[in-house]
């Protein structure tokens, strides 16, 4: 499946409407992509008298295949639900292994950056910065500023009960770098709050175990956990 927002309209949806889903269970749409310019992918459903949706962020799209995923619960009382991919601008995407069935809920996936996609790339885990910012090796992640633009390691959305505490770990280390290590929560309206060290800090010279705690406010806020900047940096995952 092609979708092609240069082939002359501006934005371009794939929608799949009525999806058997229900408020009780929490499910897991994956797909693979790859393609340029950005794209959402997101499930959108009816709650009182407005629209809501879980996922629809803005992505770059991968320029090779790379496998993506979004965890999905509704509210109570959600009717409607539809799955929708869109395009917008030059931007054009290929779609293939599209599945959407009920996930078991694990706050986070591939902590130890094993599993990887054919690009060499880590699953789950969006990387940006340019060719080169992030590399892996052996539960590793080195994050080097490459180009103007500053490196990040993202996972996104992580699978979280709305209230629950969770604790966030690695080990850090770098030379002469700063760095960020942050969750971000996206509620309603689209407004974020920020947990962690969302302000940069100085790395250690040493690996040094660094955490941060917080209970995400809403069921269906997406929830991200990154971390970048910094000229040459490590990372493990506690």
């Amino acid at each position: 499946m092609i979708l092609d927002a240069g082939a002359g309209a501006s934005d371009i949806y794939l929608i799949q409407r009525n999806l058997p889903l229900n408020d009780k269970e929490q499910y897991e749409l994956k797909y693979s992509v790859k393609g340029q310019g950005d794209y959402r992918a997101y499930i959108e459903y009816a709650f009182g008298k407005k629209m809501t949706s879980v996922g629809a962020v803005w992505q770059k799209a991968p320029a090779e295949w790379q496998e993506r995923a979004l965890l999905v619960k509704l509210n109570p009382e959600g009717v409607q639900p539809k799955l929708v991919f869109h395009t917008r601008k030059d931007g054009k995407i290929e779609l293939k292994d599209l599945s959407l069935a009920v996930h078991e809920v694990k706050p986070g996936r591939n902590l130890n950056f094993a599993e990887t996609n054919k690009d060499g790339t880590p699953k789950y885990w969006t990387v940006r910065g340019g060719d080169g910012a992030v590399t892996f090796s052996d539960g590793t992640a080195t994050l080097k500023k490459t180009t103007e633009d500053a490196p990040f390691l993202i996972q996104v959305p992580l699978a979280l009960e709305p209230g629950k505490n969770y604790r966030f770990s690695a080990e850090v280390k770098g030379a002469k770098a700063k760095y960020r290590f942050y969750a971000e929560e996206i509620i309603g309206g689209g407004k974020r709050k920020t947990f962690g060290r969302s302000t940069v800090q100085n790395a250690p010279t040493d690996w040094t175990p660094v955490y941060f705690d917080f209970a995400p406010a809403e069921a269906n806020s997406v929830v991200l956990c990154q971390l970048s900047y910094g000229d040459f940096m490590s990372m493990e995952n506690g």
